[in-house]
């Protein structure tokens, strides 16, 4: 049946379903790992559970008024996006990307929003949310947003899962 698939479309078809069993380990891995690192201090510190989640209890000790403002106190890299695989790093001139990254000088791609699995305009949704009605903050790197919810997802993904 592969021999009909020319050899670079059966390449990069190879190359999505590796990258997919590799993104669904990684998943796995973080998912058992588990997010017990918090502590019982009311501390806007984020638990050292998992750096791409913000839990329940973190947006709690946060004392924010919006998800926006809680996410920009407890993760502030997850509003930069993932450049190049390195998640809420400067663009080339070292200024922050505010929410996008730049593939060329030209050409802008923001970071992608998600409440409970329904995308929304933009990072500029959070502010809208209060962080007491949600559950868990997740971000995805480029590359497993990619995967899990389609090519456009280029600068990652923040997840918002409510109550």
């Amino acid at each position: 049946m592969l021999k009909f698939i020319p050899s670079n479309a059966r390449r990069r078809m190879y190359g999505r379903v590796l990258a997919a069993a590799l993104g669904t380990a990684a998943l796995s891995a973080c998912a058992t790992s588990g997010a017990s690192g918090t502590s019982g201090t009311a501390s806007a510190a984020p638990s050292r559970g998992s750096r791409y989640l913000i839990t329940e209890q973190d947006l709690a000790n946060s004392k924010a008024d919006n998800l926006y403002d809680a996410i920009q106190k407890l993760r502030p890299e997850f509003l930069r996006g993932d450049q190049n695989g390195i998640v809420g790093q400067t663009d080339p001139t070292g200024t922050p990307s505010g929410g996008s990254i730049s593939l060329q000088h030209d050409a802008v791609v923001p970071v992608s929003v998600y409440r409970n699995n329904v995308r929304l305009d933009g990072v500029d949704d959070l502010k809208h949310m209060l962080p007491s009605e949600v559950k868990e903050v997740r971000f995805l790197k480029s590359t497993d947003a990619q995967i899990r919810l389609g090519t456009d997802n280029a600068a990652g993904a923040i997840l918002v899962t409510t109550k």
